[in-house]
């Protein structure tokens, strides 16, 4: 007797929320100026992504001062090699100036990290997670 099975239909599994330092804050406590800039990011993303994967639910998030962007990007690529999911080309030349992130896909979902140059006074940065697709 011959058994064959197949992972055709595997949903790939959701990438976590981002790694410590950055944390959930207890209230989003950004002046109008960078929180509307961290809007204007987040939608920048959306508006990328969504005529593929409907729209997204964002996660406002912290970045202390001094977060290694590029260990956290690095940390993001690990998982999502692993877990299947393929960088979405282009993201981040076209989230604009002073906007940064990186996003993947995997069918129909997809998974975006966003961060802005501006920062509060004492170095925090907002970064915004969005999650598109079901099971997000």
């Amino acid at each position: 007797m011959i058994l064959a099975a197949g992972c055709t239909d595997k949903v790939p599994m959701t990438l976590p929320d981002p790694p410590a330092p950055i944390v959930q804050p207890a209230e989003y406590a950004f002046g109008d100026a960078i929180a509307s800039a961290d809007n204007r990011a987040a939608a920048a993303a959306q508006d990328l992504l969504r005529p593929r994967f409907g729209g997204g639910q964002e996660r406002n998030l912290v970045a202390p001062a001094g977060t290694d962007f590029a260990a956290v990007t690095r940390w993001y690529d690990a998982r999502a090699q692993e877990a299947g999911w393929e960088p979405v080309a282009g993201f981040t030349d076209r989230l604009g100036g002073g906007r940064h992130g990186f996003a993947y896909a995997a069918g129909t979902r997809a998974f975006a990290l966003v961060w802005i140059d501006e920062a509060s006074p004492d170095g925090n940065r907002p970064v915004t997670t969005i999650r598109f697709g079901e099971g997000r």
